[in-house]
């Protein structure tokens, strides 16, 4: 068992916790960017005179950038070009890059908008294709671009005075800044996973998937090391503890088996390790995928998700069994008096019930 409490939370705790956790999770990412597998470094001179005196370092992820940054912060501290793509590999699904991937001014890829989108093209190429970690020196007080880039990590830690700088003023007209912007950040941060924004390592399921078809496939996801080893211990110990042999020209992969893990589990797995939620998208999950989430939460020592897949389905699907995670009061509130203490009522009639 996974849960990391006594008594399982009921879902609004659960929820909350995991919400918790997860900007906990990014924080330590943004705090220590460098140990993990950073592919960009900024070397900031607070004025010119500095230059001559070393520089001040803050290293980072060009994915987080790229996803998150609006056209003004690229526009002044990541304008570069990187080298031609090359052709993708056996394991890559995307067209192939091109070449002029320079960010404009006017914060496009390629004229495509940086707008989150399920149909923009992914990154040229790995964060760690060519082996080169990408220096960008500018001027810039050190103070301030840090509170700059951690805003993208973790959507707070800004301030209102540097908000216009994101472009969120319709944020503060609505007056719930801190769930529009948490918002922005799940957005973003799915982006950055759905369209392999420089990922750089891919996880493979080997299994019967299909009740019609009973032949092994393999499903592939495509990731990123520093968000994986910030948010699982699992991927914490395999990716950086004890280390992932690679084969020369092959990209990293993981292998996880199957069971626990499905593809259908591992999808909002990765959702959830991105977001902090499993409410990312509009897909929706059975019972059966439920129980997969569970005990692939369990496998990858994510008690959040653990907790909050476990009161999804007491809460959601279980038809009032609920009342175990609540004080009696509050569960005949919820429910209206209609299912007692043993749960739905209408067993003979719910249909729901009667599957499950």
């Amino acid at each position: 068992m996974a849960s990391s409490t006594a008594t399982p939370p009921a879902l609004l705790e659960a929820t909350r916790n995991s919400t918790v956790a997860w900007q906990d999770d990014l924080q330590a990412l943004f705090d220590d960017a460098k140990e993990r597998f950073p592919d960009v470094v900024w070397e900031l001179h607070g004025d010119e005179n500095a230059a001559s005196n070393g520089a001040e370092e803050v290293w980072g992820h060009k994915a987080v950038v790229y996803a998150r940054a609006p056209p003004t912060f690229q526009a002044r501290y990541f304008q570069f070009r990187p080298p031609p793509a090359t052709s993708p590999g056996p394991y890559s699904s995307s067209p192939p890059a091109q070449s002029a991937l320079s960010l404009t001014l006017g914060g496009e890829l390629n004229g495509i908008s940086r707008s989150p989108s399920p149909f923009r093209v992914a990154s040229p190429a790995p964060s760690t294709s060519n082996g080169a970690l990408l220096r960008l020196p500018t001027m810039i007080n050190p103070t301030l671009f840090s509170k700059e880039l951690e805003y993208l990590y973790t959507g707070k830690g800004f301030g209102e005075a540097f908000e216009f700088l994101f472009d969120t003023s319709e944020v503060r007209e609505d007056g719930d800044a801190e769930e529009a912007r948490i918002d922005k950040l799940r957005k973003d941060l799915v982006f950055m996973w759905r369209s392999r924004l420089y990922s750089d390592v891919k996880i493979a399921l080997t299994g019967t998937f299909s009740s019609s078809n009973h032949e092994n496939t393999t499903a592939v996801f495509s990731s990123h090391r520093f968000i994986l080893v910030s948010r699982s211990p699992y991927f914490r110990t395999q990716l950086q503890q004890w280390g992932v042999k690679q084969a020369p020209g092959e990209p990293l992969t993981l292998n996880l088996p199957s069971p626990p893990f499905t593809p259908a589990s591992l999808h909002f797995t990765l959702g959830f390790i991105y977001t902090g939620t499993l409410v990312f998208s509009h897909r929706t999950f059975d019972l059966d995928t439920s129980f997969h989430i569970m005990r692939s939460a369990a496998y990858l020592a994510l008690d959040t998700l653990y907790d909050e897949i476990q009161a999804r389905i007491v809460q959601e699907m279980m038809h009032g069994l609920f009342h175990a995670f609540l004080e009696f009061s509050e569960y005949e509130s919820i429910t209206g008096g209609k299912w007692g203490t043993g749960g739905c009522k209408q067993l003979a009639r719910c249909l729901e019930c009667e599957e499950r």
